[in-house]
């Protein structure tokens, strides 16, 4: 009785093994690792809080120079009495003049350190004929803080303020609490005005930035010609792998107003099924990169001791209906980088059924009756 059950079960397991082996050989196109085309091939992703982020910092402007916008403090003395000395709060308007009552012309202090400012005032009053040899002391009392949105992945989302002179997107992002771990590698800023350097060369940078970017593989939109015909709302795009692989260092300064998006990654998870131990739905990590082996360990590794054929299923941007699959196997995984596939979000891992499974779980089988039906007989 027991040895008829053996080798009716083993037959059934042999036809379906036989079978299993004459279904996935028919029809179905498969890519192997190294045939599989270039633009279906999945990248690494890229950690941006990884990256250099310093050569987004700008060049100084000189904390010790005056810009539009800052609050100073003019003390004129002609040097004879107390009485002869005057006081007087000014703003720096946005072309870098002051005010001064009883000095019809403004003078120009925008862009000079304090000492130079007093030399200019001094000189303005004796031109003017109010002063003989005044003694002129200038003194900043409030600097202009540039006030910057900032939204997306970063770990303080809101409202920064930083002085004009150091409001560059290193600083905006490390005021934001740095880049958070679903950061993705692009960083738009929105502006009433375009992004430039410390020299007011936005072009010069877009052009940079657009030709590096090109080389290293990457998409960069700058600005749109409406954009730039309307002269309004102008956004610049920054992809932060070129922007830190370049061999330059020009940084960006974020005008006044400006918002800062922070492009927030959410990759497709993965799905990991057939011959593992726990099959589903698994995700994919933001910070770094999966490959086979990985996925089959996140599945609680195979299920069965011989099971060793895999296929991945990617999605096909090109025709969504054909996905793409790629056969390989866990043995040439293990000893071939190329094997041991790059996966991208979106794919499933499928270890397969194969007639080494079918025989093996149908040995186990068999042991198992066969013990049972000792067991009865005993």
């Amino acid at each position: 009785m027991a040895g008829d059950l053996y080798r009716s079960l083993w037959r059934g397991a042999l036809l379906f093994s036989i079978l299993l082996t004459v279904v996935g050989c028919s029809g179905r196109k498969y890519y192997s690792p190294e045939q599989l085309p270039e633009e279906l091939v999945a990248h690494p992703q890229v950690n941006p809080r990884g990256l250099d982020l310093s050569k987004l910092a700008a060049s100084s402007l000189g904390n010790d120079k005056i810009t539009p916008g800052d609050r100073l403090e003019v003390t004129i003395s002609a040097g004879l009495t107390k009485d002869d000395i005057i006081t007087v709060p000014v703003g720096v308007d946005d072309h870098g003049n002051i005010q001064l009552p009883e000095i019809p012309k403004p003078i120009q202090v925008g862009g000079f350190r304090l000492d130079e400012a007093e030399r200019l005032i001094a000189v303005s009053c004796v031109h003017s004929g109010l002063y003989i040899s005044p003694t002129v002391s200038v003194t900043m009392k409030e600097r202009r803080l540039n006030t910057v949105s900032v939204l997306g992945a970063v770990n303080k989302q809101g409202i920064v303020k930083l002085p004009r002179t150091a409001c560059d997107l290193l600083s905006v992002l490390a005021e934001a609490g740095g880049l958070s771990d679903d950061a993705g590698t692009t960083i738009e800023v929105r502006s009433n005005v375009p992004i430039g350097n410390t020299n007011g060369e936005p072009d010069r940078i877009a052009g940079k930035l657009d030709a590096a970017t090109l080389q290293a593989g990457h998409s960069m939109p700058i600005r749109s010609n409406a954009d730039r015909a309307a002269g309004g709302s102008h956004s610049t795009k920054i992809d932060l792998v070129s922007a830190t692989q370049d061999g330059s260092t020009f940084g960006y300064n974020i005008p006044d107003g400006s918002t800062v998006i922070v492009e927030q990654r959410v990759p497709q998870p993965i799905t990991v099924q057939g011959r593992v131990r726990f099959p589903g739905v698994q995700e994919y990590p933001t910070t770094h990169s999966l490959r086979l082996l990985d996925a089959i360990a996140l599945g609680g590794g195979v299920s069965s001791p011989v099971a060793s054929r895999v296929i991945v299923i990617r999605p096909n941007p090109a025709d969504a209906e054909h996905p793409v699959v790629v056969k390989t196997s866990l043995n040439k995984a293990k000893h071939s980088n190329a094997a041991n596939v790059m996966l991208a979000p979106g794919d499933t891992v499928y270890v397969e059924q194969t007639p080494a499974t079918v025989l093996l779980d149908a040995v186990q089988i068999i042991r198992f009756a066969f013990g049972a039906s000792l067991g009865t007989l005993l």
